[in-house]
């Protein structure tokens, strides 16, 4: 098994662990340092499984991810207008427990398909 998979595999069981643990909006990368003391690794190696763990579960897809602030910068809109679109549920967006992430191509592709009237 290579490390990759492996990483994968830790990852998607931090996941787990921390929903069961600290409840269903517990974000696991919040959570990153309580388990590396835990177990006595890096956080970036925690860090890392994680992200491994969301890189698989997406199928590989192009995840180059955007913070709510950075997603607004790149529509050039408010962060409180792009708030308002995630809870209206007009944007392309998922979740980490709580915290709001955006991935670039799935923003690129919302964008065109307003442009095209599709939306």
């Amino acid at each position: 098994m290579s490390t990759e998979e492996r990483l994968k595999i830790v990852g998607g069981k931090l996941i787990l662990l921390t929903k069961l643990q600290f409840g269903n909006k517990a974000d696991p990368l919040e959570k990153a340092d309580y388990f590396a003391r835990e177990v006595g690794l890096d956080t970036a190696v925690i860090n890392s499984a994680i992200y491994a763990a969301i890189d698989d579960y997406t199928g590989g897809k192009n995840m180059i991810t955007l913070t709510v602030a950075e997603a607004a910068e790149k529509l050039k809109i408010s962060t409180s207008t792009l708030y308002d679109l995630v809870k209206k549920k007009q944007v392309p967006h998922f979740r980490i427990g709580q915290k709001i992430f955006f991935r670039l191509e799935a923003l690129e592709d919302w964008i065109l398909s307003m442009e095209q009237g599709l939306t």
